[in-house]
């Protein structure tokens, strides 16, 4: 029999998770009473197992084969705490430590508890956010842009079909300096489609002026990239999401700078003032340099990335702490919060003075933080990170979420999910836990369609990831698992093309279809009218016609709805099908009804067949109306049933003609 104790149950540990300061904690530990426990210790220790405080266990009672011993321990203050348990036997002492969720005697893992401010909480919108990552670039464009100041050379795609310029120059540089234009207004134009898919904030990759089209590489943190506009533009962007009820962060990146840039201007492009260029420069502490100008630490050795001192009060003052710091430009501006850009390499005293400012400046201002593990314990460059327990975070990118369920979707058990859902809702405090950023793919990852669709080895070189493309039977296989939002082909993020092409054709596609809906209304009335003028009865044919009408309008514009239906036109004919025989059953009960119904009644019914075959055509395809379909419908229901009218005063009138 083992020694039983599970942190996660509460039959073992009350509170469950972390705690406060002075806030009491009761263990139970479940000992086989064949054991001949004399004696049972709580032992609080140093992350290297050293003991730092014994608590004596007692026992209480005696359930079946085990006897229970209970304990109690409260923590002084914040930090990650460890522990173990030490049983007294009649034959010598052993440790009792973690394996799993089970326990294990002299070998296994301490268990964590981490005690947190009781102040620890994150905005109440942030909880439960659905959040919509937009890689500026590439997302959507409406007008053009004055590029004046825009970092040169660059290019600009002509369509947003095409590749982008992945592959290396003469010289092995790949340049990322290609563009499709994507720009605030293009986004503002989004917002209604965004908000209609229950988005509450929207998380924007970096948008500071910058060299490549990725922007992570800042040029000057202060103005918008030339491509994507104007402040105003952005100040109206974030006003016109606040009125959808829709938040906005952005991408703070504050580990390094770009090489051209106002504050290193290794190429001269800023007036020649960076710290590459003068040792006097007001920029030139914010780096280290080995040898100064040409040997500089970079972000991992990217010498167009150069890394910044992020403690130099100068860096401090420009980025956090002066009335007009990079952090209250944006905020005044509207943004809703931050992303902080690889965490781990952000000092724990910067992060925290960050999220004083910004809570100084926006109470329910967000922070959160890029954490590729479980950031209540991570170690990062030889460190113990207090994003938690230091009051730094909010919360953080959920990758560990992201590794769980990808491994169940691609054929793991649900065991491992649930285990590391509640080792983590275990050591987050509960804001932070239900403030995280789930997601199943980003920049910095393959897209799930293409983790789910591919067979095999994923593609290896950038040469076969940029020409890797899912096949027809993975892309209709992945439609049956997932819904109607935009899925793209490609391995990773930076390898993305022409995000909205899709949509952009099925927009036009859409008007088309509204006009051609218009057109036929308007045709469908002036045939019924003219026909009852003429004294002709309108029998099954003309019922018929209205139904294949009606089904040739909004069949096919719902196929193309459908996501990526468009690859699965085989629908049309049966859905027309649907369509034009619904109209069978309506038609078959009037005829039964014709000699016990009045002719205006009877008319009625008759006239609404072919909006009865538009909306069973999108009934069969689980649509829902757009707003251009919807007044198409309305478009024929209404000169169905203005004809209708005429027919009932005609009625009227041969009647006085009679007498």
């Amino acid at each position: 029999m083992r020694i039983l104790f599970d942190s996660k149950k509460a039959e073992f540990k009350t509170p469950f998770g972390c705690l406060c300061p002075g806030e009491g904690c009761t263990l139970h530990v479940h000992i086989p009473s064949a054991v001949g426990t004399r004696r049972a210790e709580l032992v609080l220790c140093y992350e290297d197992g050293s003991p730092a405080r014994y608590h004596e266990m007692y026992r209480i009672e005696q359930r079946g084969a085990y006897d229970i011993y209970e304990g109690d321990f409260s923590l002084f203050a914040p930090g990650l705490h460890f522990y173990y348990f030490q049983i007294h036997a009649p034959h010598g002492m052993f440790r009792l430590f973690k394996q799993g969720d089970d326990t294990n005697m002299e070998e296994g893992g301490l268990w964590q508890v981490s005690c947190v401010s009781p102040d620890f909480t994150t905005p109440d919108w942030a909880k439960g956010a659905v959040i919509y990552q937009i890689f500026p670039d590439r997302f959507h464009r409406t007008g053009s842009c004055d590029l004046t100041g825009k970092l040169q050379p660059y290019t600009i795609h002509r369509r947003w079909s095409e590749d982008v310029d992945w592959a290396p120059d003469e010289n092995g540089i790949i340049q990322n300096n290609d563009f499709f234009g994507g720009n605030f207004r293009g986004i503002t134009d989004k917002l209604d489609y965004i908000a209609g898919l229950g988005v509450t904030l929207i998380y924007l990759n970096p948008i500071c002026k910058a060299f490549s089209n990725h922007r992570y590489d800042t040029g000057d943190y202060k103005t918008p990239d030339p491509m994507l506009g104007t402040e105003a533009d952005f100040a109206r962007l974030c006003s016109a999401a606040h009125v959808r009820g829709i938040r906005v962060i952005l991408d703070g990146v504050f580990s390094h700078t770009g090489s051209n840039s106002l504050y290193f201007d290794r190429n001269r492009t800023f007036g020649g003032m960076g710290a590459y260029c003068r040792q006097d420069s007001p920029y030139y502490n914010w780096y280290t340099f080995y040898h100064w100008p040409d040997n500089y630490h970079s972000w991992w050795d990217f010498d167009t990335l150069p890394t910044v001192n992020k403690m130099h009060p100068d860096f401090i003052k420009y980025i956090i702490t002066d009335d007009d710091s990079v952090l209250a430009h944006w905020l005044r501006l509207g943004a809703d919060g931050f992303r902080l850009d690889v965490a781990d390499e952000l000092p724990d005293e910067f992060i925290r003075m960050l999220h004083d400012r910004l809570r100084q400046l926006k109470p329910d201002g967000l922070l959160m933080g890029e954490v590729w593990e479980d950031a209540s314990n991570k170690t990062a460059y030889g460190h113990r990170r207090r994003y938690f327990t230091n009051g730094e975070l909010d919360s953080v990118m959920n990758y560990p979420f992201r590794t769980a369920l990808m491994a169940f979707l691609l054929g793991g058990g649900a065991e491992y999910f649930r285990d590391s859902m509640e080792q983590l809702r275990e050591n987050y405090p509960a804001p932070a836990f239900y403030g995280a950023m789930n997601f199943l793919s980003t920049h910095d990852t393959p897209r799930l369609l293409t983790l789910l669709g591919h067979e095999g080895a994923a593609p290896a070189t950038r040469d076969e990831r940029a020409a890797y493309r899912l096949s027809g039977e993975e892309r209709r296989i992945l439609l049956l698992r997932q819904g109607k939002e935009l899925f793209l082909r490609s391995v990773v993020g930076a390898l993305e093309n022409a995000l909205l092409e899709r949509e952009r054709i099925l927009a036009a596609l859409e008007l088309c279809g509204a006009l051609f809906a218009l057109g036929a209304g308007a045709f469908w009335a002036v045939y019924i009218l003219t026909g009852q003028r003429a004294g002709e009865e309108h029998g099954p044919a003309t019922v018929a016609m209205g139904s294949l009408i009606a089904a040739a309008i909004f069949v096919p514009i719902g196929v193309a709805q459908a996501s990526d239906t468009l690859l699965q036109w085989s629908l049309l004919p049966l859905g027309l099908g649907i369509a034009i025989l619904s109209t069978a059953l309506p038609y078959s009960l009037e005829m039964i009804a014709l000699t016990r119904m009045p002719t205006r009644t009877f008319g009625t019914l008759m006239s609404m067949e072919p909006a009865l075959a538009a909306l069973s055509g999108m009934i069969f395809l689980g649509e829902t109306l757009t707003l251009t379909q919807t007044l198409a419908l309305g478009a024929i229901i209404i000169a169905s049933m203005g004809s209708t009218l005429t027919m009932q005063r005609q009625c009227k009138i041969e009647k006085v003609d009679i007498n």
